[in-house]
Formats: structure tokens, C-alpha cells, sequence
């Protein structure tokens, strides 16, 4: 598990070292910067990978999903969500506040959903961080990690680590 963060965390950090200085006419250095409008208000389509660790002996599992976002500027956004695993069917209505930067924007997450597990619905709240880097035409990466709370005894606590692409609408 370890491997697989600081591998992620290598990825994202690449943007950060892309492209060449310009100098301009009054030979003062200035990095290329994408857009502000990149994390203005307005949806979002993300794809992702999901890996699924339970706080007990559980085994661990690989899953995927999609979300749905819209920001009502670049600092606060809300967002829908599903993520499918052979152990779990999870649906999310989440609250995004992020603190955009140039081409990256970290996050927090807290929302509720519902979640299935071996035909067992429950209630799940979660809560979590994440972080939302534009690459190329103000679609990009991101990666995240949230810790979900079950409100059923048979469902234990769990946490998410996801890992895709979002595109801007």
C-alpha cells in the first residue's frame, strides 16, 4: 500500500516541473500557467480506479466508478458519485471545498450515500482529501483518499483511495 501512495504522489508531483520558462522583452522569468477559469464554476466528469481497504482483516480490493461534479465557483462544488467492486456497491451525494493554485487544487470531501454489500444496504458517511491537478486544457489527474463510516454492525468501516481522470465540461 505504501508503494502504491508514494508512486501516485511521484505522478502527480510531475506536472509541477512541466514546461520551459519564457522570457518576455524586459527579460523577466515567468512559468506558464493554465487558465483560472480551469477551477471555475461548472461540471466536471471524473473516471477512477478505487482500491477498497476494510479496517479489519477483510481482504482488500480493486473497484472503479464515476462522479459527477459542479462547482458554483472555484472554491465549493458538490458532487455525485458510484463506485463497484466485487465486494461493495457504494453511491455518494458529496460536498467538495478546494483551494485552487494555478494547475493544482487540493480538496476536502465530506458526504453520505448508501452502500451494498452482499445485498445489505447501509447508510455510509465519509470524509476525506484529495487533490485535483490540470494538465491539458483544463482536463487532468486527480487522487484522493476518504474513511467511510458504516451505520450497520454486518458493514465495517472502510477506507478509499481513488485515483482517475476529470474532465471539465
Amino acid at each position: 500500500m505504501r508503494k502504491l501512495i508514494l508512486s501516485l504522489a511521484a505522478v502527480l508531483a510531475v506536472p509541477a516541473f512541466a514546461g520551459q520558462p519564457m522570457v518576455s522583452s524586459g527579460k523577466t522569468m515567468a512559468t506558464p500557467m493554465v487558465d483560472k477559469s480551469c477551477f471555475d464554476a461548472g461540471w466536471t466528469l471524473s473516471g477512477f480506479a478505487a482500491y477498497l481497504i476494510p479496517d479489519s482483516d477483510a481482504s482488500e480490493t480493486w473497484g472503479g466508478g464515476a462522479q459527477v461534479d459542479y462547482f458554483f465557483g472555484p472554491y465549493v462544488g458538490i458532487a455525485a458519485s458510484g463506485t463497484w467492486s466485487d465486494v461493495a456497491n457504494l453511491y455518494y451525494a458529496d460536498l467538495t471545498l478546494r483551494a485552487p493554485m494555478g494547475i493544482v487544487a487540493p480538496y476536502a470531501i465530506a458526504g453520505i450515500g448508501a452502500g451494498d454489500v452482499d445485498g445489505d444496504w447501509d447508510l455510509v458517511a465519509r470524509a476525506g482529501a484529495g487533490l485535483d491537478v490540470r494538465i491539458w486544457d483544463c482536463h487532468g489527474l486527480f487522487a484522493d483518499w476518504t474513511y467511510n463510516w458504516a451505520d450497520n454492525e454486518e458493514i465495517e468501516d472502510f477506507q478509499i483511495v481513488r485515483f482517475g481522470l476529470r474532465f471539465q465540461l
